[in-house]
């Protein structure tokens, strides 16, 4: 879920023209991916899903996407 939410807020950050937003979601994407496990000790991702959901809330206004009526 996570890889797919990163993945996708790339993807709108990339074509929103963003500096720095995308390469940052393209990592958070890459340490969550379900092919390639990334083995890192128990507290090591308590604190990464921490600052990955505090990423995601502080920048929902840079990745939202105006719906078309």
């Amino acid at each position: 879920m996570a890889f797919g939410t990163f993945g996708y807020a790339d993807y709108i950050a990339y074509t929103k023209n963003s500096q720095s937003l995308p390469w940052v979601y393209g990592v958070m994407a890459v340490l969550f991916n379900p092919i390639i496990k990334i083995h890192l000790q128990k507290e090591y991702w308590a604190v990464i899903d921490i600052v990955a959901g505090i990423l995601l809330l502080a920048t929902k206004g840079k990745i939202k996407v105006e719906k078309l009526s």
